[in-house]
């Protein structure tokens, strides 16, 4: 259930209020007509109960207003891999296979710039197949993507 609709369901709970305490006052002040001198104490709480239907509305009114300029005004968050940097990975193993970044997307699928592993100059561009994206790591920045090139250029050198 949505803001709006329990910002909704309170406003028809105070208007049901409103008028269930309406027509309690009315059908007492019938009854009792001829004894509207001793019921004065009885039709002002009533009274009071009917302003708190009203005001239970108007308060249900403004949360529903309040929530729907809140909605209104978040814009929606959409996660896009476009400019991120990356690297693939061969099927089953930790050594990287081509490392660049990420132009657009279209129909699901990425275009990318690839960039050469020696020389980082852009190489490329294509579509990565879906076993590449699916091993793909993606960095938010060139930094970050080439501190991890050089992490995993330095764990698959030979030690002494």
């Amino acid at each position: 259930m949505t803001a709006r609709d329990k910002a909704g369901a309170g406003i028809r709970i105070g208007a049901v209020w409103t008028i269930v305490a309406l027509i309690w006052t009315i059908v007492g002040n019938l009854q009792q007509l001829e004894q509207l001198k001793n019921d004065m104490p009885k039709i002002v709480e009533a009274l009071l109960s009917l302003i708190g239907g009203v005001f239970l509305s108007i308060i249900c009114l403004v949360v529903y207003a309040v929530l729907w300029l809140i909605e209104r005004r978040t814009p929606p968050v959409q996660m896009t891999l476009v400019g991120k940097f990356f690297h693939t990975f061969r099927s089953g193993d930790t050594t990287w296979q081509y490392q660049g970044r990420v132009l657009r997307e279209e129909n699901g699928r990425l275009f990318v710039q690839l960039y050469e592993v020696v020389a980082g100059m852009a190489s490329t561009q294509q579509f990565l197949t879906d076993e590449q994206a699916a091993s793909a790591r993606f960095y938010d920045s060139e930094e970050e993507w080439r501190e991890a090139g050089e992490r995993m250029n330095r764990q698959s050198m030979p030690r002494r």
